[in-house]
């Protein structure tokens, strides 16, 4: 699976429990994902670049230059020092949960590690 797949997943999850997924299994076999074509447990959640596995973080850290946060990303900067990461506005009401793909530098996750 890949990240713009991954919003499907995140879509699905999201409309069935109205929050995000606890973990990155949960990704891999969606609410409701048999019945739109997801085959269950056959996901790929890893880097096609690095084939190392996407990190997945449900409390996500912040964007840059967004309201959005960063749930799902690249371990490490593969494609040319940035990493590709899911970024999503978690909804206020009854709006519609927002995920995007994008590509964030490193030097940006370099403020995030412990």
């Amino acid at each position: 699976m890949r990240l713009h797949e991954a919003c499907g997943s995140l879509f699905l999850y999201f409309a069935q429990y109205n929050r995000l997924p606890p973990d990155v299994n949960a990704l891999k076999n969606p609410p409701g994902g048999a019945t739109l074509g997801v085959t269950p447990g056959a996901t790929d959640l890893t880097c096609p670049v690095s084939h190392k596995p996407y990190i997945y973080n449900p409390t996500g850290i912040p964007a840059p230059k967004s309201p959005a946060i960063l749930v799902l990303y690249d371990p490490e900067p593969s494609h040319h020092g940035y990493r590709w990461a899911v970024a999503v506005i978690p909804p206020e009401g009854n709006n519609a949960l927002i995920a995007d793909v994008i590509a964030v530098p490193e030097s940006y996750f370099k403020k995030f590690e412990k």
